[in-house]
């Protein structure tokens, strides 16, 4: 009997310490998981995009005594570069047409539309001048752009200076003429948002005129009802022979492609389709 007790309470003493262990091979050990730690966001820097120089080169230029509406005309055209660190305008062309052995005639112009016509840092851009010369005078007059069947209105020109016409020296289409370029920019607050312009088509299929086609695109986010578009013409040596500056009757919603064909009456360059290799185009929007 005491054999039998003596066993009991060491089967009870071995169950209660049983009981009192701490974890077991059957039981899984939890480890602490780190804390989530959050990383960083870096915020929008609002310091201004560009800076304050204002600044633009002249790349190219072209010029022509061209015939348009049977009146001697004055065309002068260019291309430029804001070579700067902010978008610019430029409110202020001065164009010099040096006719060889005729004189030199100076204008100062407001080009068109200017101050929506904004050039980011590293665009380029261009000008378009027309300025009429009666044959009978040679005293300068104001001739009309394109309107929006062609293009668009003449900027506002005023003659600087004009040589007094001699026997002789009446300008006539087809003299050769120099022309200089003087541009004044300023800064703009705005960046420029520009149209894109492609599939241009240009043909020679009229013998008074050529005529371009193409397609402007809305890619910005804005709505226009008004519009200007661009188009520079150049030649196998990448010189520029010529700019086309008109404006479309056409409203422009976001994403909206349309397509467009203008006369160029205005630009009668001779053999202009047969010697142009390549064509660069961009339209501007505004309201």
């Amino acid at each position: 009997m005491k054999r039998i007790v003596s066993i009991f309470i060491v089967l009870l003493a071995l169950f209660v310490s049983a009981c009192n262990t701490t974890g077991s091979l059957d039981s899984p050990k939890i480890t602490p998981q780190p804390r989530y730690t959050e990383t960083p966001v870096t915020q929008p820097s609002f310091a201004p995009r560009f800076g304050e120089i204002a600044s633009v080169e002249i790349i190219d230029s072209c010029a022509y005594m061209l015939e348009i509406n049977g009146v001697v005309t004055f065309y002068g055209a260019v291309e430029y570069k804001n070579t700067g660190d902010c978008p610019v305008i430029v409110p202020t062309a001065d164009f010099s047409f040096e006719v060889i052995g005729k004189g030199m005639y100076n204008y100062s112009c407001e080009p068109a539309a200017y101050d929506f016509n904004i050039t980011n840092p590293n665009d380029t851009n261009y000008i378009v001048f027309y300025r009429s010369i009666p044959v009978k005078t040679a005293t300068p007059s104001g001739f009309p752009l394109p309107n929006a069947s062609g293009t668009i209105p003449m900027p506002t020109s005023t003659p600087v200076s004009v040589p007094t016409p001699t026997e002789g020296s009446v300008i006539a289409t087809g003299d050769k003429v120099n022309l200089k370029v003087t541009l004044t920019a300023e800064k703009s607050d705005l960046a420029s948002s520009r149209l894109n312009v492609s599939d241009l088509f240009l043909s020679g299929n009229y013998s008074e005129f050529s005529t371009l086609s193409g397609t402007v695109k809305n890619e910005t986010a804005n709505v226009y009802s008004l519009n200007l578009e661009f188009v520079g013409f150049y030649d196998v040596d990448d010189k520029l022979i010529g700019v086309w500056q008109f404006s479309k009757d056409l409203f422009l919603d976001v994403g909206d492609a349309l397509n467009f064909v203008s006369q160029l009456r205005q630009l009668n360059i001779p053999d202009l389709p047969f010697n142009t290799a390549s064509m660069r185009g961009f339209g501007i929007g505004f309201n």
